[in-house]
């Protein structure tokens, strides 16, 4: 899942890692092709392409690139508004989870062989975000326990095909979803104001997460097992189940690692 990338705490992030996220300013265009070209192109802030991808992800990725700098916007300004700490820590784990999870997205686009590169490829981590994204509206682990044991429903078992998006553009709005400035944010774009209006929506999604509820354990385990993300690990002598993590979706980054 994807939500594997997500850092247990701030202080198990190095400070350049944090630095970093805190700089990053991707974008993405839709360059010309052919069907068979990835022509979804990420550009990094030094104006390089730094992966391609298929056309079908253009505006997810539009969408997801405008969250990391609506977030950013207003870490920026994080005293003149008076971003309270826990909110800022919260902010600032979301930034270095999104980067993990484009740094994962990347390796995958990249290990593909380029008689694989189809014009419906999928990344496996990519989907996930964007279901968890579209049922829980936000990513922390213990947001997506809690929607996980209040639905008894499998997110990793819908298409993304069937997804309503309009509709979720209406649920988010378009400040939030970024539709309302068609994904972009202009230098000119940066200022208190737009900080102090775009916290005044981030603040009914990304609430810090005070307490875990100890009953998730068991109930999310057998949601990954049906996904078959975990499976039961048998043992030779009697005793309680235990389960063995299987990764499907490439290695869990260690919280210092650096990509």
């Amino acid at each position: 899942m994807a939500t594997q990338y997500f850092p247990s705490s701030l202080g198990s992030v190095s400070k350049s890692r944090i630095d970093s996220v805190l700089e990053n300013d991707r974008s993405v265009r839709l360059a010309a092709g052919n069907e068979s070209s990835w022509t979804s192109q990420v550009i990094g802030d030094t104006g390089d392409i730094v992966a391609q991808l298929p056309a079908h992800y253009y505006e997810h990725l539009q969408a997801f690139f405008w969250r990391e700098k609506a977030i950013r916007l207003v870490l920026q300004f994080q005293e003149e508004l008076e971003v309270q700490d826990r909110l800022k820590s919260n902010l600032t784990l979301i930034l270095v989870y999104m980067d993990r999870v484009f740094t994962q997205i990347v390796r995958e686009a990249k290990s593909t062989k380029r008689d694989a590169r189809v014009p419906d490829w999928r990344s496996p981590t990519f989907d996930n975000y964007i279901l968890i994204e579209y049922h829980v509206e936000r990513h922390e682990p213990e947001m997506v326990r809690e929607y996980r044991r209040k639905n008894n429903y499998n997110i990793n078992m819908q298409s993304i095909e069937d997804i309503n998006w309009h509709a979720h553009e209406d649920t988010l709005g378009e400040i939030w979803y970024g539709s309302a400035t068609q994904f972009k944010m202009e230098e000119k774009d940066k200022t208190l104001d737009v900080a102090h209006r775009l916290l005044d929506v981030m603040v009914e999604f990304y609430d810090p997460v005070v307490e875990e509820d100890p009953d998730f354990g068991y109930t999310y385990k057998e949601h990954l097992e049906e996904a078959g993300e975990v499976k039961p690990l048998k043992r030779h002598m009697p005793g309680p189940r235990v389960f063995k993590r299987v990764n499907k979706k490439g290695p869990v980054l260690p919280d210092d690692e650096e990509v």
